[in-house]
C-alpha cells in the first residue's frame, strides 16, 4: 500500500494509508511513538511502518503495545502482519542500537 502524511490535529498522524490499510501515530514524551495498525481487509495484511513518517530517529526499539512483548530494535521500518479487520497498537523508544 503506498500512503503519505497528514496532520490530523495537535496529537496525531495519519503516518500512511492504502485501500485497506492505515497507520496512525502519535508522540509522546521521551523520544516515545504510539502507533496503531488498522486492516480493513477481509485478509491477513502486511503493514509497513516507515521511521521517518513518524518521528525524527531511524531506530526505534519496538513494543506490543496489547501484549507487552517486545519485538526489538529496528531501523528505518518495521513491517507486521495484522490479522483481517484487526487493529495492532505499538509502542516506539527511540534507541541508538540495532
Amino acid at each position: 500500500n503506498v500512503g503519505h502524511v497528514t496532520r490530523s490535529g495537535d496529537f496525531c498522524v495519519e503516518a500512511s494509508a492504502g485501500a485497506v490499510t492505515e497507520v496512525w501515530a502519535a508522540e509522546m514524551s521521551g523520544g516515545r511513538v504510539a502507533v496503531a495498525l488498522f486492516n480493513r481487509s477481509p485478509s491477513k495484511e502486511t503493514i509497513v511502518l516507515e521511521f521517518k513518517d513518524v518521528g525524527p530517529n531511524p531506530v526505534y526499539q519496538v513494543t506490543d503495545a496489547w501484549s507487552g512483548n517486545g519485538l526489538g530494535s529496528h531501523h528505518e521500518s518495521f513491517a507486521m502482519d495484522v490479522a483481517a479487520l484487526d487493529t495492532a497498537v505499538l509502542g516506539l523508544q527511540a534507541s541508538d542500537v540495532v
